[in-house]
C-alpha cells in the first residue's frame, strides 16, 4: 500500500466556541495552558495526527516557547485528565493524539480528497469512523513506523544528494558529543537549513562537527568558560528554533569565525611551554 505523500496539514479549525475540556483546562491552567495547547495542536496537524512527545520533545517545545518543562508537563497532564491527549497511547508509545484530533484530522484530509490516507493500527482512536473517512489501517507496528520513517528519510535523502544519517552517525561518532538515539526531522530540518544558508556541503558541515567536539575537549577541564556541548539540532538549527539575533551556532566554527578562532588559539596555548622547560597551558574563553 502506497504511503501518503504529504502527512501535515497547512491549516486546522479552531471553533469560535471551545468545548467545556477545553475551557476547564483554561480555567485549570490559565490563558498560558490554552496557548500551550493550541501551539501542540499546530505541531500536531504539522506532523499529522500524532507528535512522538518523550523527554528530547518536551525539553525542545519547553525551549522554543521560553517555558520551564515542568510548566508545559502540567498542562500535558491536565490535558490528559481533559481528554485532549490521549494517556493510555501516550504511556505505551510515547506519542501525542486524541480521538478528537484524529476526527479533525482525516475530516480535512476526507474533505481535500486526499488518496490513500491510512493511520497506523496501534494509534487508532477511530475505529467506529474508518468507514465515514474512508482511511485504511496499516499493518505496521510501532517499530516497523519508526523503520518506515527512517526509509522515507533515505528517500529523500537520494533526492537532495545528502546524506543525514551520515551526518548523524558521524556526531554520535564523537565520544565527547550527545549519543542521540535516532535521526529525527528536526535533525533533518536543521542540518538541510544550515547547508543552505551557509552555502557547504557535506564534507563542510562534518568539519564543523569535528571543531565542535574539538572545541568541548580542549576547554572541559576549564571551569570559568567549558564550551558547552551542543545537541545536534541545536547546533545547526538556532534559526529554526527561533533564535536569529545572532550567528548560527555552527557558523562560529567556520573558518574566520569565533569559534574557529578560539579553537587555534587554544590549541597554541595548550602547547605553548611554560617558562622555556615544555608542559601545557590551558586558557578561558
Amino acid at each position: 500500500m502506497a504511503r501518503p505523500i504529504k502527512l501535515g496539514l497547512d491549516y486546522f479549525p479552531l471553533d469560535t466556541t471551545i468545548d467545556d475540556n477545553l475551557e476547564l483546562l483554561e480555567a485549570e491552567c490559565g490563558l498560558v495552558g490554552f496557548a500551550i495547547i493550541i501551539k501542540l495542536w499546530q505541531k500536531i496537524y504539522t506532523n499529522g495526527y500524532y507528535i512522538e512527545w518523550d523527554e528530547d520533545n518536551v525539553l525542545l517545545f519547553a525551549r522554543k516557547l521560553n517555558m520551564e518543562v515542568t510548566a508545559v508537563n502540567s498542562v500535558i497532564n491536565v490535558g490528559f485528565k481533559r481528554n485532549l491527549f490521549d494517556k493510555t497511547l501516550h504511556k505505551q508509545y510515547k506519542i501525542l493524539t486524541s480521538s478528537g484530533i484524529q476526527k479533525r484530522y482525516f475530516k480535512i484530509c476526507t474533505d481535500a480528497k486526499r488518496k490513500n490516507t491510512s493511520i497506523i493500527k496501534e494509534y487508532n482512536l477511530l475505529t467506529t469512523e474508518l468507514t465515514k473517512f474512508n482511511l485504511e489501517l496499516t499493518s505496521l507496528t510501532p517499530e516497523e513506523s519508526t523503520q518506515s520513517k527512517v526509509e522515507d528519510i533515505k528517500v529523500e535523502e537520494i533526492k537532495e544528494n545528502i546524506s543525514y544519517t551520515s551526518i548523524f552517525n558521524h556526531y554520535i561518532g564523537k565520544g565527547n558529543l550527545i549519543k542521540h538515539n535516532k535521526i529525527t526531522t528536526q535533525m533533518k530540518d536543521s542540518i538541510k537549513a544550515a547547508m543552505k544558508e551557509l552555502s557547504i556541503d557535506e564534507e563542510e558541515v562534518k568539519k564543523l562537527i569535528d571543531r565542535h567536539s574539538e572545541l568541548v575537549e580542549l576547554t572541559k577541564n576549564d571551569k570559568k568558560f567549558p564550551v558547552p556541548v551542543r545537541r545536534l539540532d541545536d547546533f545547526f538549527g538556532q534559526h529554526i528554533n527561533n533564535i536569529k539575533a545572532s550567528p548560527l551556532r555552527c557558523q562560529e566554527y567556520l573558518e574566520g569565525g569565533k569559534k574557529y578562532n578560539y579553537l587555534n588559539k587554544t590549541k597554541k596555548e595548550k602547547n605553548k611551554p611554560i617558562n622555556g622547560r615544555g608542559g601545557m597551558k590551558s586558557v578561558g574563553l
